[in-house]
């Protein structure tokens, strides 16, 4: 019986080690996935983005012109149920260093006020505190916020460039024997 117990926390410990393996590669995967992205130019992470949403089900996502975009780089339509919105989305490939502050998520609002009835705001670094603050005001067009962790994460969940393999873990279990 003491001999049961103590394979069965081996086995308990082994499980527990693979939960760890498996945390550690997806934190590998999630670093591999913002450093690739950072290593995109401009333009590269702007059609990035707009492959991202439509593979994450956003409709008629189209890159707008360079130069003259109006702080607006990818546009289209996310729908729910009979509703759809007209959605705006800027992208800004920086370092980790460079956040992103409040100024550019006003002047984002701003430019797509009246035309856009949503706007994303995509980068691979991160948001100061007031960006986070301002970017849902009332009586305001909505503007979401993805950092780099968050896009990465996304990726994975929704396996966007990203392989899952499952492992599958046996355990003997007598009273089933019996069932």
């Amino acid at each position: 019986l003491n001999e049961n117990k103590n394979n069965t926390d081996d086995v308990y410990r082994s499980i527990l080690e693979l939960y760890s393996l498996a945390s550690l590669q997806k934190d590998r995967v999630k670093k591999e996935i913002i450093e690739y992205l950072r290593g995109l130019t401009a333009e590269q992470f702007e059609d990035f983005c707009r492959i991202f949403l439509i593979k994450y089900g956003f409709l008629e996502m189209k890159l707008t012109k360079r130069g003259r975009d109006g702080g607006v780089d990818v546009s289209g339509l996310l729908r729910v149920g009979l509703a759809s919105m007209r959605v705006a989305v800027q992208c800004k490939k920086y370092a980790a260093e460079n956040k992103i502050g409040r100024s550019m998520i006003s002047a984002f609002r701003g430019d797509i006020t009246g035309e856009f009835e949503q706007g994303i705001f995509i980068t691979t670094s991160s948001y100061t505190k007031e960006a986070l603050e301002i970017s849902f005001k009332p009586s305001c067009v909505p503007v979401v916020l993805i950092d780099g962790e968050q896009l990465a994460d996304f990726m994975i969940d929704k396996r966007i460039g990203v392989q899952r393999e499952l492992i599958e873990i046996y355990d003997f279990e007598q009273d089933l024997l019996w069932d």
